[in-house]
Order: structure tokens, then C-alpha cells, then sequence
């Protein structure tokens, strides 16, 4: 239980995909399960 709760808070930036200026089609997680669930 402990664990996940750890897991729920981190903030993980995919730093070495940033440095490459790697374009992100969805930055932030509600944009992406918006698409995947065909939401505008």
C-alpha cells in the first residue's frame, strides 16, 4: 500500500525526450484519454 501511494505522486518528465525537443502529442495525461475516449 505504501508503495502506491508513492507511485500515485511522482511527477515523471521523460527528461532526455525534452532535451531532443521530442514534440509530445498529448503533454499532459487528461488531453491523451480525452482522444483515446473520443472527447474533443
Amino acid at each position: 500500500m505504501a508503495e502506491e501511494t508513492l507511485l500515485v505522486d511522482l511527477n515523471v518528465v521523460p527528461g532526455k525526450l525534452e532535451a531532443l525537443e521530442y514534440p509530445f502529442r498529448f503533454p499532459e495525461l487528461g488531453s491523451a484519454l480525452a482522444y483515446l475516449l473520443g472527447k474533443p
